[in-house]
């Protein structure tokens, strides 16, 4: 299983990933995750890179929230690991 460090660090995401970085359970994230793909292809059309990814800013922007704050939840989440 990979963990929400490694995929923050990928710049395209499927729908499991994009549950696994904002924290979503199976359905919601896959209800996230069609209606950014169907704004990305009404945006891009024929040129997009993927077809079956969504970009991990706009899975970020359109799940309320930004890089900056996963990645602290990330670190808390390590930490309390560590001193478990």
């Amino acid at each position: 299983m990979t963990s929400r460090r490694d995929i923050l660090l990928k710049p395209y995401l499927n729908i499991k990933e994009t549950g696994i970085l904002l924290g979503l359970k199976p359905k919601p994230a896959s209800e996230l995750f069609h209606k950014i793909l169907a704004i990305e292809k009404e945006k891009e059309g024929e040129f997009k890179v993927y077809p079956n990814k969504i970009k991990k800013f706009n899975a970020l922007k359109y799940g309320y929230t930004t890089f900056n704050q996963v990645l602290q939840e990330i670190e808390l989440e390590e930490e309390q690991i560590k001193n478990a």
